[in-house]
């Protein structure tokens, strides 16, 4: 029955567009003598496929439900290789937010002399129960968006804002294939580089120090280097130093300023947190849970290190005067939590597997904020001037922002197609951030 609705129905809308005078299928129209009878017979032949369509059961839904949900599989464990191969994007390589894959479950041993601070039990980490998402999906092209283009092959990665009232940046890439130098840009977007004493050091991390120095982290190089943005070009190229980390393939990832006057550091495949002093000297902090791959670290509102793990699936906290860490595992599994940042008491984190941006207070009770774009692999993440949180949206090429006192975001497109931008900073009312991808640096107003 449906499917001779169907033909006379399709045959009544093939006839009204001629203006019938037509015998279709052994139907037949005979012309149509005003426009009103055509429009009023184009009517009729609709609604009669409608019916017929109706008689499916995937065509009824979509009229009562609206349009049928994806299937959603389960996240997948994570271990070693969290990012399951086909699903790697630009910038993002299995096993970590920009790098290569570590050795599986491989603890390093500390070296001799080092503090051993004292060690959590094998339990699992604990967890909080999650919030449920509050969003507010805008997706607006900002006209007032700015890129200002680097050399070819460059790839940003780290921004911070420097004690002289400019921008600073690594250019570094894991596989080699970066400009391996320091960037300076200045607000007016003039760029200069310097390059990294050490071949291939891969400049991940960058953060101002209680010095006025710029200290960073060499991913490859397995340093931590130090430079001064005093002077002349030539001035600033020649105070670059760097020093060694104790031990190898360590693969040194964020760097943060400490409430104790010194650097704090990740190490991404040594699974250790370390601490440089404004003289160099370098002390390793071995992370309790093996493997925990952490990737960002920050000073907290209670004076301790926090820091992201990003196959541990938790958050970590060392206090400084004793090295002592404490972990809290995310409420879902398989988060990849990346950076993380201080606010009104708490910490924000971004989950570039999990899709979401988390808080964690200090005594370890998780909320979590879903992003509007599926998949949009959130990893940078800073404090705005307008007191919001921005963030980067790698995969799906955005900048996203979070209201933290209601959980509302919105996105806005990055005009440079596939940028992938990573790590966002603020300064004196602006967003500049690093397209990794796109060879550019990316300044929005907010």
């Amino acid at each position: 029955m449906s499917e001779t609705v169907l033909v006379i129905g399709l045959a009544s809308v093939a006839a009204a567009i001629v203006g019938g005078g037509l015998n279709l299928a052994g139907i037949v129209f005979p012309p149509l003598a005003s426009i009103r009878r055509q429009v009023l017979l184009a009517v009729f032949g609709l609604l009669l496929v409608t019916a017929a369509g109706l008689g499916d059961s995937h065509v009824r839904h979509f009229f009562v439900h609206g349009t049928p949900k994806k299937k959603v599989t389960a996240a997948p464990t994570l271990s070693s290789s969290p990012v399951p191969s086909g699903t790697v994007t630009p910038g993002l390589v299995s096993g970590r937010p920009d790098g290569p894959q570590p050795p599986k479950a491989r603890m390093t041993t500390a070296p001799a002399g080092l503090p051993q601070p004292p060690r959590a039990s094998a339990a699992p980490l604990p967890t909080s129960p999650a919030s449920q998402p509050l969003y507010l999906a805008t997706v607006p092209f900002s006209s007032s968006m700015n890129e200002y283009p680097l050399a070819d092959g460059r790839h940003p990665y780290g921004i911070t804002s420097g004690p002289d009232g400019n921008l600073w940046f690594t250019e570094g890439n894991p596989d080699g294939s970066s400009g391996n130098r320091i960037g300076r840009i200045t607000p007016g977007g003039f760029v200069t580089e310097f390059a990294i004493p050490t071949a291939g050091g891969q400049p991940i991390g960058i953060a101002s120090g209680p010095d006025n120095n710029l200290w960073f982290t060499e991913y490859v190089g397995n340093k931590v280097g130090r430079i001064s943005p005093v002077g002349s070009d030539a001035a600033i190229q020649a105070s670059l130093t760097e020093f060694p980390i104790p031990t190898g393939s360590s693969w040194p990832d964020k760097i943060a300023s400490g409430p104790d006057n010194n650097l704090w550091f990740t190490e991404f495949n040594g699974n250790r947190i370390g601490r440089v002093t404004l003289d160099g000297t370098i002390t390793e902090f071995p992370i309790p849970t093996p493997a925990s791959q952490p990737v960002d670290i920050s000073r907290g509102p209670d004076n301790n290190l926090w820091f992201t793990e990003f196959n541990g699936n938790g958050i970590g906290r060392l206090t400084p005067a004793t090295g002592e860490i404490k972990e809290w595992g995310l409420p879902r599994a398989a988060n990849g939590p990346a950076s993380i940042v201080a606010h009104e008491g708490n910490l924000w984190f971004t989950e570039v597997l999990g899709n979401r941006i988390g808080s964690i207070t200090t005594g370890g009770v998780v909320t979590e904020f879903a992003i509007p774009t599926p998949g949009s692999q959130p990893i940078g993440l800073t404090l705005g001037g307008d007191n919001n949180l921005w963030f980067t949206e790698t995969a799906s090429n955005k900048i996203g922002r979070i209201v933290p006192s209601t959980g509302a975001i919105s996105e806005w497109g990055v005009p440079t197609t596939a940028s992938g931008p990573k790590i966002i900073v603020a300064q004196q009312g602006n967003l500049w951030f690093t397209e990794f991808d796109g060879n550019k640096i990316g300044r929005l107003p907010g």
